[in-house]
């Protein structure tokens, strides 16, 4: 069996996809959370662990966020929560200020989600990084130096490009 995997440009939310996404409006309990779809995502203050209607998590316009679609139809927007089905946040949640958020193709995501795929392995094996990889294809990167950081970018940049095992190169040179 053979199929056309064409490049997408905009991400089409579906449901129990993790992603990465920018506050950029808040009001009352609700957040707006751009995720790069068609709409923003909604987001629940009270979607976080542990929080109540008196003890709301500190959430700001322009902090990013990993969360998981809970809900994700053509007719609606989507809406995000930062907890799993045991109300735990596990990696979920406000991502800290200090990353660094950028944009990489959704086919590149997808290869990079594969358990198989060498690259973040190599990387790791060179530089320590802390990753939120999204299915949206925002990435949050947190590296001790920010030429690490644009070392990432760079490397992101050939696999975009090239072959992954191109990359590896990139990396392991």
């Amino acid at each position: 069996m053979y199929w056309i995997e064409g490049k997408r440009k905009r991400y089409i939310p579906k449901k129990g996809d993790l992603v990465v996404g920018i506050v950029v409006k808040k009001s009352g309990d609700t957040l707006k959370v751009d995720i790069g779809a068609a709409e923003f995502a909604s987001l629940s203050m009270l979607a976080f662990e542990g929080a109540t209607k008196k003890q709301k998590p500190d959430v700001q316009v322009g902090d990013c966020v990993y969360a998981k679609l809970l809900n994700a139809h053509r007719e609606m927007e989507p809406e995000l929560v930062c907890i799993d089905s045991y109300y735990k946040a596990g990696k979920l949640g406000i991502l800290p200020n200090q990353g660094f958020l950028l944009t990489i193709s959704l086919n590149l995501t997808q290869s990079l989600l594969d358990i198989e795929n060498p690259l973040l392995r190599s990387i790791g094996k060179k530089i320590p990084y802390e990753m939120a990889l999204g299915v949206n294809g925002k990435v949050w990167i947190n590296c001790k130096k920010s030429k690490e950081v644009i070392y990432l970018m760079k490397i992101f940049d050939v696999a975009e490009r090239e072959l992954h095992k191109d990359a590896v190169t990139v990396c392991n040179d």
